[in-house]
């Protein structure tokens, strides 16, 4: 796409966006504005890592994809799927535990009819659990993201001393609602959900775990590994790749793209999957 199709592209999903938010669902105005909306090119986002590629190229192919975010944040802060979410029609879950956050995520996706915003974690049961997080603050002196650090496990946000030397004396906890990833997608009628992506501070393999992958069958599935243990790691990439996933990391994050399911009609994904090659491929022991 040229600059030029991009500008004009951008321009005209502003306007459809505005309008098809003012007029009811059942319209055969709002029907034709999604129809004009699928074929209008889609502003290019600027792909600055290969994984970002990946999404976008997997948004071009399934503009209707059902997703699940555990962990979103306020869903506009480092948030992968953003773009896609904003500019097809993407439709799914956020899930985020930490109320002042939960508030600003509300800010920006409230009301919005694809998405439903779920002020909740997940774990292994539905009930309640302990959540440790760094309170709301102004101290200019803490990194932005100092809000997104929120765990079950304690000792995770403890590792951030270097950046929060005072991190010790500012770590809070609260009991938070919990549920269940089935019992999630059973409420909200998501019997398959296309991409789930996760980011608990340590607790993501934890939260692999509990997800059904023969039943949901995501085709892409990202998370956090950084603060995984090696056999933790290790134990990941295993269970991914018996349920088919080929998996790429970098530094930060673990993206897993089931293979079989692809298909044809994303030979975009395949072609990109492929050229990322290289040092960020995960050999399975």
């Amino acid at each position: 796409m040229t600059a030029m199709e991009q500008r004009v592209a951008a321009g005209v999903n502003r306007v459809a966006g505005q309008v098809r938010r003012r007029i009811p669902t059942d319209g055969r105005l709002h029907r034709g504005l999604r129809r004009v909306r699928r074929v209008l090119p889609q502003e290019r986002p600027a792909i600055d890592h290969p994984f970002s590629q990946v999404i976008y190229e997997f948004g071009r192919g399934c503009r209707d994809a059902a997703f699940v975010q555990v962990g979103a944040n306020d869903g506009e802060q480092r948030d992968p799927l953003r773009h896609e979410i904003q500019t097809t029609s993407w439709h799914g879950l956020m899930i985020e535990p930490v109320p002042y956050v939960f508030d600003r995520l509300r800010r920006n996706y409230g009301g919005h009819d694809r998405i439903t915003l779920v002020n909740a974690a997940v774990a292994d049961e539905d009930g309640s659990r302990t959540l440790y997080y760094l309170p709301e603050s102004d101290d200019d002196g803490l990194p932005q993201w100092y809000d997104a650090l929120a765990s079950f496990r304690e000792d995770v946000l403890r590792k951030h001393v270097e950046f929060i030397p005072d991190i010790d004396e500012r770590i809070a906890s609260m009991d938070v609602p919990c549920r269940t990833f089935d019992s999630l997608c059973a409420e909200h009628a998501l019997a398959t959900v296309d991409v789930i992506q996760i980011d608990t501070e340590g607790f993501d393999w934890e939260v692999i775990k509990l997800i059904d992958l023969d039943r949901y069958r995501p085709t892409l599935l990202m998370f956090e590994h950084y603060h995984l243990s090696d056999d933790d790691k290790t134990a990941s990439w295993r269970h991914l790749r018996a349920h088919g996933y080929e998996v790429y990391t970098d530094v930060m994050d673990a993206l897993c793209l089931r293979v079989a399911p692809v298909g044809g009609a994303s030979k975009r994904v395949r072609k990109v999957w492929r050229e990322i090659g290289g040092d960020h491929r995960v050999e399975v022991p």
